[in-house]
């Protein structure tokens, strides 16, 4: 009808009507027929990508070659960084959709944000893991040491896991096996100046606590 302002009031009334029409349609379709609710993708985007990063922590393995274990950890780290990318924008679209949809999943919206800022600072620092720096001063531990930290990295990732569980079916992740083979890998892990690994290993093992530090349901 060209480009031009339009003096019909006939039409601008079509228009106008054709719009909260589509508006009318598309909600009954989107709350009753077919939901798609952005909490449900959120949860289901970010159980996956809790689970790849307790993948993630079992690298490196004691005796197996470097090389094919870093190969291993680039595939996993492509899916969480594109799952971490999901995640975030899902959270955006999370705070316009509490507004008129309710939350019935059973888990707060607060205890999601918690879960996913802090999910977003782990994947940084369990990124940081193999650098190269990091893999050589993994490569210098003595194997005590390096049996001590791949316990607690199991342990770890066991806890990623009972907290997917957590995103996933609501409920609370509960587990002292952490807190045990963190006290024993302090006992064996050498000062700072010899080795600066069990610096950000620390500081992994830390954020895990931290994320289940949620409200229960």
């Amino acid at each position: 009808q060209g480009f031009a302002p339009e003096a019909n009031f006939t039409t601008i009334r079509d228009r106008l009507t054709g719009i909260i029409l589509g508006i009318v349609v598309s909600s009954i379709v989107l709350r009753y027929v077919w939901p798609e609710h952005a909490i449900d993708t959120l949860r289901a985007t970010l159980g996956r990508l809790l689970r790849n990063l307790s993948q993630l922590l079992t690298f490196p393995k004691i005796g197996a070659p470097i090389e094919t274990e870093i190969k291993a950890a680039e595939t996993i780290r492509a899916t969480v960084t594109k799952d971490l990318d999901n995640t975030l924008r899902l959270t955006e679209l999370l705070g316009i959709e509490s507004m008129v949809v309710r939350n019935e999943s059973g888990i707060s919206l607060s205890a999601l944000e918690h879960l996913t800022a802090n999910t977003q600072a782990l994947c940084l620092m369990t990124s940081a893991m193999f650098a190269q720096t990091k893999i050589e001063e993994w490569q210098q531990l003595d194997p005590s040491v390096q049996q001590a930290e791949n316990i607690l990295r199991g342990c770890a990732a066991r806890q990623l896991q009972q907290v997917a569980a957590y995103v996933e079916t609501s409920h609370c992740p509960k587990s002292v096996e952490l807190e045990l083979a963190l006290e024993d890998w302090n006992k064996k892990i050498p000062p700072p100046e010899q080795n600066d690994r069990p610096r950000l290993v620390r500081r992994v093992i830390e954020q895990i606590q931290q994320m289940t530090q949620t409200d229960a349901p």
